[in-house]
């Protein structure tokens, strides 16, 4: 399965924010790797990213470039739950879906991700949690 990387920082292209862009990428990357996704590319954004995201889910849908877009968090697909919700709608009704790493959420019917409560199921041996 494909994956498309967003990475976004909300401040201009200072050292700071490229470092920022770069960890984020690195992680997403380890996260696909842990999940048998393949990284078809990257999307690097500074400011509100709404343009860009935008153009990036019509861009996908019509040239099938992904099966899922993979960010850091909810946060940075947009400022607020309404245009995120349209973000996965817009894809889900074309066969693809949004995966938000650290909330441990996917939308596509093919990922499916450990939620909260396995991980710490997982993390006790012998009825003593670690």
């Amino acid at each position: 399965m494909r994956a498309w990387l967003y990475c976004r920082v909300t401040n201009g292209w200072d050292a700071d924010s490229r470092d920022h862009l770069a960890l984020q990428k690195a992680e997403l990357e380890r996260f696909c790797a842990e999940h048998d996704l393949t990284v078809a590319g990257a999307t690097m954004v500074t400011g509100s990213g709404k343009k860009e995201l935008q153009e990036l889910v019509h861009s996908g849908v019509e040239q099938d470039t992904y099966d899922v877009l993979v960010g850091i968090s909810a946060t940075r697909f947009g400022g607020d739950i309404l245009s995120l919700l349209q973000t996965g709608k817009a894809l889900t009704e074309q066969g693809k879906g949004i995966c938000m790493v650290r909330e441990n959420i996917s939308t596509h019917p093919d990922i499916v991700l450990q939620n909260a409560s396995e991980t710490l199921e997982s993390q006790e041996i012998g009825g003593l949690s670690l």
